[in-house]
């Protein structure tokens, strides 16, 4: 051999040699980090990529690659039948075990109705009941495992028509590897439902959707991960919206070896009201978007940044204009008590900057997806926090004041109260101040609208006092009892406004 190497051109001698250290050149470049290992994660990953399968024929052939799909999509499939096998074999030990305790049941029953009186069979037929009742409950949950079908096949108009034609079925690789991840088998009603979001979320513009699901159907642990991981594409922000009490059990969830096998992370929204907006938090967030991870939040945390917003437009909005320059602002710099004081520049310029950067997050959420896991509690109206207060301190009307008191403000709606009270049945609840004159015929007039609105059907009287029409109020039921109230805060001590004026504002 080593004559004929010889005596074979330089040339020929040369390609021999540089294809005989091909193969090494190439794994000390793997070696090195200079080219990725094709292990099975980055073939999962590539899996899942749009430009995946051109990848990997330009790695290792076209030939290669069509290869290497089918094998990775035959192994998860082996899997997650393996781990279905399993559950069906735990199934069959519990219908032997209950099958064991219906015939120890059914032979104590047997013996003691021989041996003992009424009560002891009594007894005994009760404990064959039971465990024929535990026994039927366990074969219907493998009988439940045991027809379960497959759902992760591809839901695209060409798939249909390929499954149609006769061809074989084209599987969503998504779903395909949740199940291989998590060894489980995704239901029908599950994948019905996540394909019924996806195509909500696809729509121009996305419709908002709303579904129930029962209790352990899934909602936490299998529809709102890959929802998440479909939806987050790399060109718009998913943002998870969960209560508090389960922010930690669905950070675990995101953070499920499926997410750890796409290296999508989990990132978490946390804001309070008092803090000021930075850069940091739109970089987080732009990176969750680029990366396609997915935005863990609770409630008070959006809430809390939606108010900051507002408060830093209307501490923006009521800035006063600067100040004129030359003579004019000369004059105006000079201090007068009247001067309204103007806040600094530098707060002015924080506000300014700040809400530019709340109008970058709101351009995010805006473009994006936001998924409400448990939205009854969410939005339910007495649970969760609607009234948050805003701006500055301001007085109230009849809250205090030095002649009249303090609560005036609140005690007017039971006087108004007392008003319809006297108007239905003839007494009032406060009996420690006398009604005037003007109090008492505007109580008559009252109850001659009353009495007609029930003729009319615009009220009810039975059980209790129930207004049936707004229309009818406004102008039957209205001017009677602004005439109460104006009479009520005459007594009061307010004397400086007109009655008709005092009326009309009330």
């Amino acid at each position: 051999n080593s004559e004929r190497e010889a005596d074979a051109p330089l040339p020929a001698r040369e390609e021999r040699g540089e294809a005989s250290r091909a193969p090494a050149a190439a794994a000390l470049l793997r070696l090195g980090g200079g080219t990725p290992t094709l292990t099975l994660p980055l073939l999962l990953r590539l899996l899942l990529a749009t430009t995946g399968a051109a990848e990997l024929g330009r790695r290792v052939g076209e030939a290669r690659a069509a290869w290497l799909v089918s094998s990775l999509a035959l192994l998860m499939l082996r899997s997650s039948r393996t781990s279905h096998v399993r559950r069906c074999l735990a199934g069959c030990d519990a219908v032997l075990a209950r099958l064991g305790e219906a015939a120890e049941a059914a032979d104590w029953a047997h013996r003691s109705a021989l041996v003992a009186g009424g009560g002891e069979r009594r007894s005994g037929a009760a404990a064959v009941a039971e465990a024929e009742e535990r026994l039927a409950e366990a074969a219907k949950s493998l009988a439940v495992v045991l027809s379960q079908r497959r759902h992760c096949h591809a839901d695209s108009a060409g798939a249909r028509d390929v499954e149609a034609a006769g061809g074989p079925p084209t599987l969503e690789p998504r779903m395909l590897l949740l199940e291989f991840c998590s060894g489980m088998m995704l239901r029908g009603e599950q994948v019905r439902l996540l394909r019924t979001f996806v195509r909500a979320a696809s729509q121009s513009p996305p419709r908002s959707l709303c579904h129930q699901l029962l209790m352990g159907a899934g909602k936490t642990t299998v529809i709102a991960p890959l929802l998440t991981l479909i939806l987050a594409d790399g060109e718009r922000l998913v943002t998870l919206l969960v209560p508090a009490s389960l922010l930690h059990f669905a950070g675990s969830v995101l953070r499920s070896p499926l997410s750890a096998l796409l290296r999508r992370a989990a990132f978490y929204f946390g804001f309070e009201r008092g803090a000021p907006v930075d850069a940091q938090l739109v970089a987080r967030l732009e990176r969750a978007r680029a990366e396609g991870g997915t935005v863990l939040a609770p409630p008070a945390a959006v809430k809390s940044f939606l108010l900051k917003f507002l408060e830093l437009h209307r501490e923006i909005a009521l800035a006063p204009p600067p100040p004129p320059t030359g003579v004019v602002g000369l004059l105006s710099s000079l201090p007068t008590p009247l001067r309204v004081p103007r806040a600094a520049a530098t707060e002015l310029d924080s506000a300014t900057r700040q809400l530019r950067l709340c109008a970058r997050v709101l351009r995010l959420w805006g473009g994006g997806v936001l998924v409400l896991d448990e939205v009854d509690w969410l939005l339910h109206p007495l649970k969760s926090e609607l009234n948050w207060p805003l701006g500055g301190r301001e007085p109230l009307d009849f809250a205090k004041s030095a002649s009249l008191g303090s609560g005036i403000r609140w005690q007017l709606p039971f006087q108004l109260l007392d008003g319809l009270l006297l108007a239905l049945t003839g007494r009032a609840a406060d009996a420690g101040l006398a009604p005037s004159t003007d109090a008492i015929a505007a109580a008559e007039a009252l109850r001659a609208a009353i009495s007609a609105g029930r003729s009319a059907h615009e009220v009810q009287l039975t059980p209790h006092f129930v207004l049936l029409s707004r229309s009818w109020y406004d102008s039957a039921m209205l001017p009677p009892l602004s005439r109460w109230a104006v009479a009520w805060l005459v007594k009061m001590g307010i004397t400086a406004i007109p009655p008709a004026a005092l009326a009309e504002y009330v």
